[in-house]
């Protein structure tokens, strides 16, 4: 695999309804990238569907289709690079790619909405943390998806997020997703460059 990997994460909202699936690889080739992390797949199960194009690795519900989802889609020459991929649950999954030097691992996750705190989002956090701890520590890691979150320009912040936020304050999903980027040593890149408001 080279140095340079095209990359996105996109929420598909359904991949349920007839149609979804194609129209989703009719977009992608348009574009440059290689691997695409997906949310809301709404797909019942886990497992792997190789099409004439791509290939999509998903990790949804055990019992009840139409709830959460995440998954990859890789297309072009980075399938040969894929080592294994762990379907943790609906909410995370991750794939580990052979590189240059060192392994990658990139990890997709669909955070819970603002409403449903508690219990349930520390159970997510919990599980986020034990992906990333059991993760080679050599391994280049990227954690992408859909947090559900609002970033603000708090200054106890600035060390992960910077501040080219659409927000002056982080709702609680923010508040712990950048807890989680501090405790980890990682940065959020999407506030990392000034954007227009309206992207």
């Amino acid at each position: 695999m080279s140095n340079k990997l095209h990359m996105g994460t996109w929420n598909v909202k359904t991949l349920l309804k007839p149609g979804k699936m194609q129209e989703l690889a009719e977009e992608l080739a348009k574009t440059e990238l290689e691997i695409v992390a997906i949310q809301e797949t709404r797909w019942l199960g886990t497992g792997h569907k190789k099409k004439k194009d791509f290939s999509i690795y998903y990790s949804g519900t055990r019992d009840q289709t139409g709830h959460a989802g995440t998954g990859f889609i890789l297309l072009g020459r980075i399938l040969e690079n894929v080592i294994g991929f762990e379907a943790i649950n609906e909410r995370l999954c991750k794939i580990r790619l052979k590189s240059k030097y060192n392994s990658l691992t990139l990890i997709n996750i669909y955070d819970i909405t603002e409403d449903k705190m508690g219990v349930e989002k520390e159970r997510f956090y919990d599980d986020l943390q034990t992906v990333l701890d059991r993760t080679p520590k050599s391994d280049t890691v990227i954690v992408f998806g859909d947090a559900n979150a609002k970033l603000g320009k708090e200054d106890v912040y600035n060390e992960v997020s910077w501040k080219h936020t659409l927000h002056e304050l982080s709702n609680r999903n923010g508040e712990m997703l950048l807890e989680f980027a501090l405790g980890n040593n990682v940065k959020v890149m999407s506030t990392q460059f000034q954007h227009r408001k309206i992207h």
